[in-house]
């Protein structure tokens, strides 16, 4: 690292180094636009391995589900069945994430064909 990113932490390891406090922690982070295919992804991921998601829709409700099948019909409408809920359109999603954090395992993946 050159230039003035290098003197900035230069500087910050001197003032640690002569009893200064620490500078807060600042996080640039990498953008990522959560798009129709990121959902999608999501919930073919609730299909497959019997998961639930949360779902949040863009009337402000939130429930939580497993999804059962996503369906994409000749027309380009795209839907989501649902184990408790109705069917409900792609386009009436705002956010869609796992109900619970995954626990690395090999539940649910196959061996690939050789």
């Amino acid at each position: 690292m050159s230039g003035p990113g290098r003197w900035l932490m230069l500087e910050a390891a001197r003032g640690l180094a002569l009893g200064a406090l620490a500078p807060a922690i600042q996080l640039e982070c990498m953008g990522h636009l959560i798009e129709r295919c990121d959902f999608i992804d999501m919930l073919e991921e609730s299909v497959r391995l019997r998961r639930p998601v949360v779902v949040e829709l863009k009337d402000g409700r939130t429930f939580t589900d497993q999804a059962r099948d996503v369906i994409t019909e000749a027309s380009g409408d795209e839907w989501v069945v649902f184990r408790l809920h109705d069917r409900l359109s792609l386009d009436e999603i705002s956010s869609c994430r796992a109900a619970a954090p995954t626990e690395p395992s090999y539940r649910g993946k196959t061996a690939g064909a050789r």
